[in-house]
């Protein structure tokens, strides 16, 4: 009994990290983050900092938005594990369709629903708090890939906005979309916390992103581990005895406010 117990929290608690990190990416200082683990789920809390910005959109979140074309707010990249390597460009477009849309890097895809079309790839499917994001999918649903099309880069889309009309299943919505991305030859599960703005044709904010540090393993939308589970954690294993993992857990249990740089850059 002892030794089942002392092996269960041993594997607990090598999953068993609470920290904060940083990296810059692409152009501008119009917004900051800061990087969370808990256990095995690494989030990403994006803030804005540029004041005259904050009065439309608030300072919870980053703005993506399109002004003639691109300018410097109209992408944001999406590096999940923070490696330096990008998985994935927000992006507000903005020539004959305004669209909003995901594109994912190399074999990094979204959660989607596939609609045809020359220049449309697939909506992204809106998803509650705590839906299970994992390698099975609805009926009618499927992970999308970006594609290169005649009309450009086609990346599955929040909203598009065109002389037709309004298309896409996330339109004045505030919800998560699915993510099945790489790391190296591994595949992970995560989510992203987006608004979709009406108002902006094409545009929205990006508040939050995480994944699951552990190759397949689903993840749900929205939802990462209580904080006083892990402390009751620590508790367990100084009862226990195990003094050099209470003094790993002691030295890196406290969460740092470290702020990282924008990731926008002009498109």
């Amino acid at each position: 009994m002892g030794c089942s117990l002392r092996l269960a929290v041993g594997v607990a608690a090598s999953l068993l990290w609470l920290g904060c990190g940083q990296r810059g990416f692409g152009q501008g200082t119009h917004a900051t983050y800061t990087v969370h683990a808990f256990g095995p789920i690494v989030r990403t809390v994006w803030y804005l900092t540029d004041t005259n910005l904050a009065g439309f959109f608030g300072t919870n979140g980053v703005p993506v938005f399109s002004v003639g074309g691109g300018g410097p707010y109209s992408v944001v990249s999406v590096d999940l594990n923070h490696d330096g390597i990008e998985d994935y460009r927000v992006v507000a477009t903005g020539t004959v369709t305004w669209g909003f849309q995901m594109e994912g890097v190399g074999n990094n895809a979204v959660w989607a629903r596939p609609v045809g079309g020359m220049d449309m790839d697939a909506m992204i499917v809106p998803l509650p708090h705590g839906t299970h994001v994992g390698s099975v999918l609805p009926e009618g649903d499927t992970w999308a890939l970006t594609e290169t099309t005649p009309f450009g880069v086609a990346g599955p889309y929040f909203s598009s906005y065109s002389s037709i009309g309004v298309l896409g299943l996330f339109t004045n919505q505030t919800a998560y979309a699915g993510l099945q991305f790489h790391i190296a030859a591994n595949v992970h599960y995560g989510w992203i916390k987006v608004q979709e703005i009406p108002w902006l044709l094409g545009g929205g904010i990006v508040y939050e992103y995480a994944y699951d540090m552990r190759p397949g393993v689903p993840v749900l939308a929205g939802i990462v581990p209580e904080p006083s589970s892990w402390s009751i954690l620590g508790l367990a294993l100084s009862a226990l005895g195990a003094p050099a993992l209470a003094r790993a857990r002691d030295g890196r249990h406290k969460p740092k406010a470290e702020t990282g740089v924008s990731p926008t850059a002009s498109r």
